[in-house]
């Protein structure tokens, strides 16, 4: 009788999960004599513990893994919105979670995390999911070479950027690191001003087409580089000239919505999103509000990994490409866009925590004013004008 009832409750959790692919229309069609006969994805395994439900599922031959994110709204509907998906082409793995209970509050500590981050070259503290689990990724891996973050005030947008930041500079010494800052707000970076791994924080549009100069001007001369000693990646060269090594560099903009009417500054990191992985050179961008003039075309599909903090609207959630975040609740719980999609709470780092941190990474002012060179004379315009 326990065999049967277990089979009974297996199969009504099965047949949720096939009605939400029947109401996505997640299928594809095969035609035979008696017309086109829909082929849905394949439930391959269904278990469920006290914490969750988990479904396995392959989708058929010719089905965009795309719609699966585009339907999103159906799983939720149908399943509740505590769920997160892990896959990419073909293998899916579905999480329903009973409730948020293993999404609890946290602060940040960079001894919690350091043993996970060895393996790393680049590692980006991301949070804890609904197992407890730890996340963390490397940005110098192919898939994951930039980071968009999103998120309303009290969102816990700003924190996550702290935690960034303030894990790379742990991590990395500043001759390995380099950091350059667009702070349009004036809000986030001015704490990190004389912090050594730092070599410009930008407040103003005029500033910052400067430093993106700077940045695309460094990159040219990796890829003469690069093609010079025959390599592909920068790691390669950087082991060929261990007396000449380049530092991978990360740009990091908040408010990068603000350039949308500056369209070279635009132009010029659309191409360092599409050219800079293999040149060390990376991107994290952060906004308040996503916005479809700034989030298209090649730009949105070169920042890989997304985070969506809290939002005011789906609309917004579906421009960030993190459907669901406009239904976070708590400060800090995210929606986390990186082969799938996935809850996580993120470890909350304050201001005043974040400034003791870097504190022993400061140079003085005076320190700061010797490292400052005569300024170039450089062109406001045409910061392209002579590329290749």
């Amino acid at each position: 009788m326990r065999i049967i009832k277990e089979w009974l409750h297996t199969q009504k959790l099965r047949n949720r999960l096939k009605e939400v692919f029947a109401k996505a229309g997640l299928y594809t069609e095969h035609q035979t004599r008696g017309g086109k006969v829909p082929i849905y994805p394949k439930v391959h395994n269904v278990s469920s513990s006290t914490e969750s439900v988990r479904y396995v599922f392959t989708i058929p031959n010719g089905l965009d893994p795309q719609k699966i994110e585009k339907k999103w709204f159906c799983f939720q509907q149908i399943l509740g919105r505590n769920i997160t998906i892990e896959g990419d082409v073909k293998k899916f793995v579905l999480h329903v979670f009973h409730s948020d209970s293993g999404l609890k509050p946290y602060k940040y500590c960079y001894k919690e995390w350091h043993s996970l981050l060895k393996e790393y070259r680049l590692p980006v503290v991301v949070g804890r999911d609904q197992f407890g689990k730890m996340i963390t990724y490397d940005m110098l891996n192919s898939n994951t070479p930039h980071l968009l973050i999103a998120g309303e005030t009290g969102s816990g947008k700003s924190s996550m950027v702290r935690v960034v930041l303030s894990t790379f500079i742990q991590y990395m010494s500043p001759d390995k690191l380099h950091l350059y800052l667009g702070d349009l707000k004036n809000s986030e970076f001015h704490f990190l001003r004389r912090v050594k791994h730092v070599k410009e924080v930008c407040m103003e549009e005029i500033e910052m087409k400067i430093m993106l100069q700077k940045v695309w001007k460094e990159i040219r001369e990796r890829r003469k580089l690069m093609e010079q000693f025959e390599v592909d990646h920068i790691d390669a060269y950087n082991k060929l000239n261990p007396d000449n090594q380049k530092p991978y560099i990360l740009l990091a903009i908040d408010e990068v919505a603000m350039l949308k009417d500056e369209k070279e500054c635009m132009i010029t990191i659309e191409k360092i999103s599409a050219v800079g992985r293999s040149l060390g050179v990376f991107l994290m961008l952060s906004m308040q509000r996503p916005d479809a003039k700034v989030l298209d075309g090649k730009l949105k599909l070169n920042m890989t990994v997304r985070i969506g903090f809290k939002c005011d609207s789906a609309i917004n959630s579906n421009i960030m490409g993190t459907p669901g975040s406009e239904h976070l609740e708590q400060s800090g719980q995210m929606i986390l866009k990186r082969n799938g999609l996935k809850k996580v709470q993120a470890p909350y780092l304050e201001l005043s925590k974040a400034k003791q941190i870097v504190e022993p990474y400061r140079m003085s002012k005076e320190e700061k004013m010797l490292q400052i060179p005569l300024k170039e004379e450089i062109p406001l315009f045409g910061v392209l004008d002579d590329e290749e």
